[in-house]
């Protein structure tokens, strides 16, 4: 199948598509909420099959290098996003820019060589052995990170520890306390299990965060009634 037969025959569904030069080499890695519109984006169909004159400098060069194209459809955006950085991660096509530094999707990383260490958001993969990643994400780091600290006990802050002193944190029982408090390894260490458990299962995470908003509203509603006895 040549290339205009390729794209006109393209699905109207989410996927990632694969721009190739005359000798097989990859120029181009693309993903697509709709991948019949978006690959149509780039050409112009008459006189003859062509680069789209509303096209930068650097993309009518590729256009114009283009002579096959392969396509994966997946079942939505978000799984696009995802192949797509890992795919342009694995084969550096040579138009791609923004993902090959792996600065564009965020990460949840956690380095081992701190005494009690931290989940953090990156948007760039240091190589080494000791720091471990989860991701990418295309959506939703930031809202995973906030509920692992919402449910596990861990140093809250970057600050939190040079402090020395027990915060707000620590009062409102989110944190263990190693700032002040003789907290063991092993004991952080349980908390830190929880929050890489939390990541990496999006179920479970929910689950724990469902417990422990029912375990408030249940306090909140108790205190109340209590509240309501002793003015009675």
């Amino acid at each position: 199948m040549n290339l205009l037969q390729t794209i006109k025959q393209l699905p109207n569904t989410p996927g990632i598509y694969q721009y190739f030069d005359k000798d097989g080499h990859i120029l181009y890695i693309g993903k697509a909420k709709n991948l019949s519109s978006r690959v149509k984006s780039y050409w112009q169909f008459t006189p003859k099959l062509q680069a789209n004159k509303t096209l930068s400098l650097r993309i009518s060069r590729m256009i114009a290098q283009t002579q096959s194209m392969n396509y994966i459809v997946v079942q939505s955006e978000h799984d696009a996003l995802i192949l797509e950085n890992s795919l342009i991660k694995q084969l550096n096509p040579k138009y791609n820019i923004l993902l090959r530094d792996d600065k564009t999707y965020p990460y949840i990383y956690l380095d081992n060589n701190e005494k009690y260490p931290r989940v953090e958001i990156t948007r760039k993969i240091i190589k080494s052995k000791d720091i471990t990643y989860f991701g990418p994400y295309s959506i939703g780091a930031r809202d995973i990170l906030d509920s692992v600290y919402e449910i596990c006990k861990l140093v809250q802050k970057k600050s939190c520890l040079k402090s020395h002193k027990l915060c707000l944190y620590h009062q409102i029982d989110k944190c263990l306390g190693p700032c002040e408090l003789p907290v063991s390894q092993e004991r952080y260490k349980q908390e830190l299990d929880l929050g890489i458990k939390l990541i990496k299962n999006k179920n479970i995470l929910i689950k724990n965060l469902e417990e422990k908003w029912n375990f408030m509203h249940k306090r909140c509603a108790l205190k109340k009634q209590v509240r309501l006895e002793i003015e009675y």
